[in-house]
């Protein structure tokens, strides 16, 4: 993170003016949609920066390690992060939404796990009226029904190795508990 920030007034609690109701009500909402606006922004740079691989030349296994360590954001967040930035590239209504401040962050990540090209509008359509809650929960349904559909299931073994210097590797195995 950048240590001297340009162009950003802060204000203390103390000094906020007391709003009516509604006001406040209309303001919080307000800055929600540029949040989600300016997160959309910065995830389509994450994704461009992966695409480049701006991460290698800090000598960095992933463009999540980059983000954790750059940006300061936990390592779980940050390859969650990436994995959306990416999905991004393939879902321009997703995208269009997220970046206009109609689609939140939370109901994004959930869509870019089921969505695809050829789902995205349909999916997008029923997105839209629910929370956030309700689309992860959707999901996570869409997923299961899904998986069991087409006969897949999780893979009783499953091993992964990524390099991460000249002669290190990180490795990643799920096994079966017998």
């Amino acid at each position: 993170m950048s240590d001297s920030i340009s162009n950003i007034e802060y204000m203390s609690v103390t000094a906020l003016p007391e709003l009516p109701m509604e006001q406040l009500e209309a303001r919080i909402c307000e800055l929600a949609g540029h949040l989600t606006a300016a997160t959309c922004q910065f995830l389509l740079l994450v994704a461009d920066f992966d695409a480049r691989k701006g991460w290698a030349d800090w000598e960095l296994p992933s463009c999540a390690a980059w983000l954790s360590w750059k940006c300061q954001i936990a390592s779980g967040t940050a390859r969650e992060q990436v994995r959306v930035a990416r999905a991004l590239g393939v879902l321009p209504a997703v995208t269009a939404g997220f970046a206009a401040g109609r689609l939140s962050y939370a109901k994004v990540r959930a869509l870019t796990r089921i969505a695809t090209p050829e789902t995205e509008q349909d999916l997008l359509e029923m997105a839209t009226p629910m929370t956030a809650n309700q689309m992860e929960r959707f999901a996570q349904a869409h997923r299961r029904v899904t998986q069991a559909g087409s006969g897949q299931t999780r893979p009783a073994r499953q091993l992964t190795w990524n390099q991460v210097k000249d002669l290190d590797y990180v490795f990643r195995a799920i096994l079966p508990a017998e």
